[in-house]
């Protein structure tokens, strides 16, 4: 560990965030069964329309609803980014970020937050987002194009352990 430190004040967008929050969505359970059973129910009204079980309107009934399964979280996923950018300060207003080898301080107004990297439990960074995950469900997020130019990489990889980082392109 050095003393690197990055200091940076940055603005959310809707896109990071509806990003960040797509990438948390379908990584859990949640999303992972909502995208097998939208496949099983296409399947099987296909399957089932092929062997003369079910009418085609059975089987388009079971095609819509599978389409209405994959397609419900992005779209409600992307409402509720738009919410987050007009009804939550911290991604209303700019922030500024202190990442050192200490820890990610987050200053917005007269409210400072601090973690240390233990705190960290683990680092996701998708194509428009790096979100800092402190607790199972709640994360620091930031434009992953403020995390690619201030160069955070560096004083992430010096300060979790590898297992805990991950890079999705």
């Amino acid at each position: 560990m050095g003393n690197r430190e990055k200091k940076f004040k940055m603005q959310m967008t809707k896109d990071s965030l509806y990003d960040f929050m797509l990438h948390h969505s379908y990584s859990g359970l949640t999303g992972i069964f909502s995208i097998v059973f939208s496949i099983a129910f296409l399947i099987a009204g296909v399957v089932m329309y092929a062997v003369g079980r079910i009418s085609i309107s059975w089987m388009i009934a079971l095609i819509v609803i599978a389409a209405a399964m994959a397609f419900s979280t992005p779209f409600q996923l992307r409402t509720d980014a738009a919410r987050q950018m007009r009804n939550n300060q911290i991604y209303r207003e700019p922030v500024t970020f202190s990442v050192s080898d200490r820890g990610i301080a987050v200053i917005q107004n007269k409210n400072k937050k601090f973690f240390t990297w233990k705190e960290i439990r683990k680092v996701r960074i998708t194509k428009k987002a790096a979100g800092f995950y402190y607790e199972r469900q709640y994360a620091l997020v930031m434009t992953r194009k403020a995390f690619d130019e201030q160069g955070l990489l560096e004083i992430v990889q010096a300060n979790m352990p590898e297992k805990d980082i991950k890079i999705l392109k």
